[in-house]
């Protein structure tokens, strides 16, 4: 069995290159053209592949002969219009043109069922990692108090409507009031523009972060790391509740370290 990364950004692709190596397994790292990544990461063997170049990628599969795909990382989405496509590619774009499923959930699961179908087996992280994904409860020394509370189940049964719409996981509460909802720049952009809408006295913001309702567990669970905790100290954030079993850290004993030091509080709760 070989397993092919199909990496974005962040720690993520790190950690399970690491994870394989250390197990002695194969695999075989791909990165896409025009992506923004670090020298850390392009370090490893790689090979390259434009987004439309799917009849080459699946021929690259079968050279190697692999069986598995894990698609892990932030990937900045390309325009459509930028985009070129290979006859294979051609194919798939028409799957999702035909549809008009332009969602990120409705978009990854046509991408899965297609490359399923070509004898391909989408896995997620967790079959790679394990311990990612939140528990239930406090994590850490710092507790959310009463007004905290309140501001979770507003943000919990917020992103329950607008997970229907295909909006963000994530949405910032402050003193009962929704302060911003996640679009296309993702969770730190989301903090960072928050603050300036933040009230200036009583309970500070919160941010609450939860997989979509329908989204495809096999990719794109909703992650947070130190980059995020980071953001919430200077973004001058209460704390964050997580969707325990289905929200990823990332380095959690660094991440919960950090939160303890500046007395943020990280809560894992039930959709």
């Amino acid at each position: 069995m070989t397993i092919c990364i199909i990496a974005g950004k962040g720690d993520l692709p790190k950690m399970a290159i690491k994870k394989l190596q250390s197990e002695n397994k194969k695999f075989h790292l791909v990165l896409i053209e025009g992506q923004d990544y670090n020298e850390e990461i392009k370090q490893y063997p790689h090979q390259f592949f434009p987004f439309g170049h799917i009849g080459k990628f699946l021929k690259f599969t079968k050279k190697h002969k692999i069986s598995k795909i894990v698609m892990i990382g932030a990937v900045k989405k390309p325009s459509l219009a930028a985009l070129k496509f290979d006859k294979t590619g051609m194919i798939l774009l028409s799957k999702i043109l035909k549809q008009r499923l332009f969602g990120d959930d409705n978009l990854l699961s046509t991408i899965i069922d297609f490359f399923e179908k070509k004898g391909l087996k989408i896995i997620g992280i967790e079959e790679i990692i394990d311990n990612l994904l939140v528990e239930k409860g406090i994590l850490g020394e710092i507790n959310p108090d009463k007004y905290h509370l309140k501001d979770i189940e507003i943000g919990k049964n917020s992103l329950k409507i607008t997970s229907n719409l295909d909006l963000g996981q994530s949405i910032i509460v402050q003193q009962k009031v929704i302060l911003a909802i996640e679009g296309l720049e993702g969770t730190d952009e989301l903090i960072k523009r928050s603050k300036k809408l933040q009230f200036d006295s009583g309970s500070k913001a919160i941010l609450i972060k939860m997989k979509k309702s329908g989204q495809n567990r096999k990719v794109d669970l909703p992650a947070f790391g130190l980059e995020t905790i980071k953001n919430l100290v200077k973004n001058n954030f209460a704390g964050a509740a997580l969707e325990a079993g289905s929200c990823m850290i990332i380095n959690k004993k660094e991440v919960i370290k950090y939160a303890n030091k500046y007395g943020i509080f990280i809560l894992g709760v039930e959709n």
